[in-house]
C-alpha cells in the first residue's frame, strides 16, 4: 500500500479514485477520509494528471491537494490549458490569503492562457 492509504494504483486510477471520492461526497454521508486519501492519493502522483480539473473539484468536496510549488508544475504538465488552470489555482491561493493584488495578475494570465486554447 502507499502512503496515502491506497493500494498501488497507477495515474488512471488514482483519478478515477478521486473523482469518484468527490462525487460520493456530493451525495452526502461521512466521505472526509476518503476525500484526504483522494487528495494525498492525487498529491503523490508521479505523472501529470490527465483530468486537472479534478483538483478543484476535491477543493469543492474538502479535499484540498498540499504539493509543492515546483512539484506541482509536474502535476499539471506542460499543456497550455493546464498552464492556465495552474494559473487560476495560484490566483485563488493568493486571493484566499488576502493578497488581492497579487492575485489580479495570475487570474489575468489564467484568463488569457484559457482563451489561447480556444476557451471561453
Amino acid at each position: 500500500m502507499a502512503e496515502h492509504g491506497l493500494p498501488q494504483l497507477g495515474s488512471a486510477s488514482i483519478e478515477e479514485y478521486a473523482l469518484s471520492a468527490a462525487v460520493a461526497a456530493r451525495a452526502g454521508g461521512d466521505s472526509r477520509a476518503a476525500i484526504e486519501r483522494a487528495a494525498a492519493a492525487v498529491s503523490e502522483s508521479r505523472t501529470p494528471l490527465r483530468r486537472p480539473h479534478l483538483v478543484f473539484l476535491l477543493a469543492i468536496a474538502g479535499g484540498v491537494a498540499t504539493v509543492d510549488p515546483d512539484r506541482s508544475r509536474l502535476l499539471f504538465g506542460p499543456d497550455s490549458w493546464s498552464r492556465a488552470f495552474l494559473r487560476l489555482g495560484d490566483g485563488l491561493r493568493l486571493l484566499m490569503s488576502g493578497r488581492i493584488l497579487d492575485s489580479k495578475a495570475e487570474f489575468h494570465g489564467a484568463l488569457d492562457g484559457f482563451r489561447a486554447t480556444g476557451d471561453r
